[in-house]
């Protein structure tokens, strides 16, 4: 199994955006502290520590399961593959969460909010792409935009065969969804 550029890139920042989100909880809770109205001790920081291991694992094992699910090149098996590793990494959050509130030194609060430190980090990611990087879409184009005609031209001269290849079948259509990278380029994997 091997991580093409992209995803590489996008868990770089998924942990970039969980550390953040980690060090503002922990600001929080500190500022809480100093008015009087939370701890700050030990615990706080374990939870905090626990709570970014999972969040930022969830997002690596979702990364993993994809990549595995695509590997198969059949789409039931792929299916299958998404859906065990969904039901994992989910009984793995609940099972930190239940470890953080089952505990004294682990707080529980930190563990419950990195569950969320994904979605917020891609967020304020497409946020920045919309309102900050102008002209960068935030969201991928679609993929049945229309072919430029010089491309029309190429396809002309394909085979048969060269041009079933190039049409995607149903599985490639349910994966297409997971690939964010250039899409004339294959997974050598």
């Amino acid at each position: 199994m091997k991580f093409d550029a992209e995803v590489k890139r996008e868990i770089l920042k998924i942990a970039i955006g969980c550390i953040i989100c980690t060090a503002i909880a922990m600001l929080v809770f500190f500022v809480l502290w100093q008015l009087g109205y939370a701890t700050f001790d030990y615990t706080v920081v374990i939870g905090g520590v626990l709570g970014f291991a999972t969040a930022f694992g969830n997002f690596f094992f979702m990364c993993v399961g994809v990549v595995r699910a695509l590997e198969t090149g059949d789409e039931a098996a792929a299916k299958l593959k998404l859906r065990s590793s969904y039901l994992a990494r989910t009984v793995f959050q609940i099972g930190m969460i239940a470890l953080a509130l089952a505990v004294d030194f682990i707080n529980w609060i930190p563990v419950a909010l990195a569950v969320f430190y994904p979605r917020i980090t891609i967020t304020v990611c497409n946020l920045w792409k919309m309102f900050v990087v102008k002209g960068t879409p935030a969201v991928d184009s679609d993929d049945t935009a229309e072919v430029p005609a010089e491309d029309d031209a190429d396809d002309a001269e394909l085979t048969e065969d060269e041009a079933d290849e190039e049409k995607p079948d149903e599985f490639e259509r349910f994966v297409s969804g997971f690939y964010k990278g250039d899409k004339n380029t294959k997974n050598n994997s």
